[in-house]
């Protein structure tokens, strides 16, 4: 089922000629790399959220999320941004809307993501929210919208009490020997 949303998305971009937009879109499809790797790399002892498949491995799902379908996402989301401000309101609102019903989907009948640590779909949608904000304003204000979301990161590690243990004296130690 990860890669039908995979090709979905694919088409929808190929339908659309959104390839064109790549490189003006470039930040914001970086962004969302960078911190779902981050939320892999801070979370990865106590994950909130994690996909499942039966005919792929963890890693590769994750990776097709990371790489693919993400970025085809916020893609497809800015490629056709409406211009006035009632307009974005209710893109935006149909967006996150969208997404929780995929995601939805995905986990009751399909089993693709589970949760834990008292993870849900309304926090999903927050996320979500602030994932499509994020690619848009990061065009405008790349400074403030990376202190925006390094501070929603700080705030979900301290909401939901994620364990930092990072070995910080061993990593140190080998670095010197």
């Amino acid at each position: 089922m990860h890669i039908l949303l995979a090709l979905c998305l694919a088409l929808f971009n190929i339908k659309r000629q959104n390839w064109r937009y790549v490189s003006r879109y470039s930040r914001s499809i970086w962004l969302v790399i960078l911190f779902n790797l981050l939320y892999y790399f801070l979370c990865k002892n106590y994950l909130l959220w994690d996909f499942t498949s039966k005919k792929l491995g963890t890693k590769t799902v994750r990776f097709l999320h990371i790489f693919i379908i993400n970025p085809l996402c916020i893609l497809l989301f800015l490629s056709h941004y409406p211009s006035s401000w009632g307009r974005q309101v209710l893109y935006n609102i149909k967006w996150i809307i969208f997404s929780l019903l995929v995601e939805w989907v995905g986990k009751r009948y399909f089993k693709m993501i589970y949760f834990t640590h008292g993870w849900n779909l309304k926090w999903s949608a927050l996320v979500y929210a602030k994932m499509y904000t994020f690619s848009l304003l990061v065009l405008k204000k790349p400074f403030l919208t990376y202190s925006l979301s390094g501070a929603s990161a700080i705030f979900y590690l301290l909401l939901f009490r994620v364990p930092m243990n990072w070995d910080i004296e061993g990593f140190l130690r080998r670095k010197g020997s």
